[in-house]
């Protein structure tokens, strides 16, 4: 007989992965395949222990999509790295980045280039979003195509400047052109935006001319009555509630 404990328990998870994978932290796939294992009878413990290594090898075979060519040495390399992922967070998730190499403006025009917005959305770039970029000071992405931790929620409500500060006494480095590179790998994260559990992300990682000076970040943005997905501008000295500098950590 499952006790009322039992019964309220397993709702206190239940909610815990609805908020996952609205945040985008969980890949709605895996979740699917392991709750039919279980509705089947299966209790697929090893499917769910490996869904890092799933997620991983979705995004190698996007890469191969986008005629990224991925030897054989870097993909073991990297779906090692997946076994062994533990996310530092309750938003932490694995990201192969990388694979348009990290030449400032190439890459980040090739991602947004290739960014696929989901059934019903199209993609804007404002023109402001147009504007010479350069990476913040220590925040230049290094080496080859690998394996990273990506935490969308990172300094959620402070300002890119102070996401900066921060981020140096912590020893972490702000996610730039990986903010790209996830929406093109995850193109289902932009519907989870919503200002609460799922912020729109800042590229706190780069800097924009705003203004007279290199006062300004690329940011993205939601907006349901287009609907669309908006790659814009803003000045980095705001902070606001709604808004993340999504942090990145090597694997």
């Amino acid at each position: 007989m499952t006790s009322f404990e039992q019964l309220f328990s397993l709702q206190a998870r239940q909610h815990e992965i609805w908020r996952r994978l609205k945040a985008g932290s969980l890949n709605v796939e895996d979740v699917l395949d392991v709750t039919q294992g279980i509705l089947d009878g299966i209790y697929p413990i090893e499917n769910a222990a490996n869904s890092y290594v799933q997620q991983v090898e979705r995004q190698l075979t996007r890469w191969q999509e986008l005629g990224v060519v991925i030897n054989k040495e870097a993909r073991e390399r990297i779906l090692k790295q997946a076994e062994n992922f533990v996310p530092a967070s309750w938003t932490d998730t694995p990201l192969v980045s990388g694979g348009f190499g990290y030449t400032l403006p190439r890459c980040f025009d090739r991602l947004w280039d290739a960014y696929a917005p989901p059934a019903g959305y199209i993609k804007y770039r404002y023109l402001t979003a147009e504007t010479p970029l350069k990476y913040a000071p220590l925040m230049k992405p290094a080496g080859d195509m690998r394996l990273v931790h990506f935490d969308p929620n990172g300094y959620q409500s402070l300002s890119p400047v102070d996401a900066l500060r921060q981020a140096e006494k912590d020893k972490v480095r702000l996610a730039s052109i990986e903010v790209l590179e996830k929406l093109v790998l995850d193109p289902g994260w932009a519907i989870s935006w919503d200002g609460k559990a799922s912020p729109y992300p800042n590229l706190s990682g780069l800097q924009s001319k705003y203004g007279a000076g290199w006062s300004g970040v690329p940011c993205l943005s939601k907006y349901v009555d287009g609907p669309w997905v908006g790659l814009d501008t803003h000045g980095a000295v705001y902070a606001i509630d709604e808004l993340s500098s999504p942090v990145v950590r090597e694997c």
